[in-house]
């Protein structure tokens, strides 16, 4: 009877095994590569992969990813934004584009949280654990101590991240949406934006509650009251991490035969708000244009977009997409005008 027992389990335990194997075959070999070409994880592995000298590559977080139409850019731009990147995301992103024996400019979006450092940024595993084996990324995954032994096991790799590979699969069956060589964009459709101006205004409101209670009652400052106060301050002003700027000019530093493009977007009004520290964000941008001769600042936070361009107070719609493309075009243009070729837009609006 025991011995029954211990086969039946052995069976169970084979049996599982083969299974997990299978379903990690199926996602790596099938879901994955099915993926549009707007998926992080697609993008990542075309980067890796990937290996034309004419490409312009476009680095950023969703800003970036809703916002550079790589063809009303101008030819050979591919748009690599990925959702929630700041610069411990994309530093190995960089690395690998820079391994590459090129010489086109490296497009970067610029947002004033691009140079934080907090435990509250999220990282999308499912963006990296089928690229663990890639050297710049399993650094990236180990210093922020995110690495676990299992990514490296087929059937157990991908457990708990099936999801997110379904619904990028799946999700414009249901939201129709512009492509365009890695970009994904909102339609134009008129949006009310009250809400997201009330929740910033609470915000701004609260913080400064916080901030007077800590002068005057110091002692009423509870500790998850300083960690929202914390919090509040981060999202709303610019605390950047000088290790990290550090580490971009390295990156500078050891490429000056490739030029980077470093671009603080139009923001809506609606993002400025409580941003105590815009100037500070200026001066950090203009000290490193001017320090270093293979980078360029192109600064667009104060273009004032109205209402009718974004789709929410941090997003445009198609229509701010192709106007903020079309000024990206031009200055590139007048940056770059030994090679008039990249320069010529094609992009037509098409459903996806």
């Amino acid at each position: 009877m025991q011995r029954t027992i211990y086969i039946t389990v052995f069976r169970i335990a084979i049996l599982t095994v083969l299974l997990a194997l299978l379903i990690d075959t199926l996602f790596v070999q099938v879901v994955i590569p099915q993926q549009y070409e707007f998926s992080n994880v697609k993008k990542i592995k075309r980067l890796i992969e990937m290996d034309r000298n004419d490409e312009v590559p476009i680095f950023g977080s969703s800003i970036a990813k809703r916002s550079y139409i790589p063809d009303s850019i101008g030819q050979g731009y591919y748009n690599y934004g990925m959702a929630g990147s700041v610069f411990a995301m994309l530093e190995p992103l960089l690395k690998i584009e820079l391994e590459k024996d090129k010489d086109t400019p490296i497009l970067i979006d610029f947002e004033h949280h691009f140079f934080l450092s907090h435990e509250e940024i999220r990282f999308q595993m499912s963006n990296y654990i089928p690229h663990v084996d890639q050297p710049y990324i399993r650094e990236m995954l180990k210093e922020r101590g995110l690495f676990r032994y299992q990514y490296d096991i087929p059937g157990l790799r991908l457990f708990g991240q099936y999801d997110d590979y379904l619904l990028d699969l799946l999700r414009l069956r249901f939201n129709r949406e512009y492509a365009n060589k890695g970009g994904l964009f909102f339609k134009d459709k008129q949006k009310d934006l009250t809400l997201y101006r009330t929740r910033r205004a609470r915000m701004i409101v609260e913080m400064k509650e916080l901030r007077l209670l800590a002068e005057e009652n110091p002692r009423l400052l509870t500790s998850d009251k300083r960690y929202k106060l914390e919090l509040l301050d981060i999202l709303l002003n610019s605390r950047p991490d000088a290790e990290y700027i550090t580490r971009f000019e390295s990156l500078l530093s050891t490429n000056p035969d490739r030029d980077f493009v470093l671009i603080y977007s139009p923001q809506n009004e609606i993002k400025l708000m409580g941003l105590e520290n815009h100037d500070e964000v200026s001066e950090l941008l203009q000290g490193l244009d001017e320090k270093w001769s293979n980078l360029h600042v192109l600064d667009y936070s104060m273009a004032g977009f109205s209402d009718g361009y974004y789709h929410d107070s941090g997003h445009m719609n198609i229509r701010g997409a192709l106007r903020f493309s079309e000024m990206i075009r031009q200055d590139m243009e007048r940056l770059f005008p030994e090679d008039p070729t990249l320069w010529t837009p094609q992009f037509t609006p098409q459903e996806r």
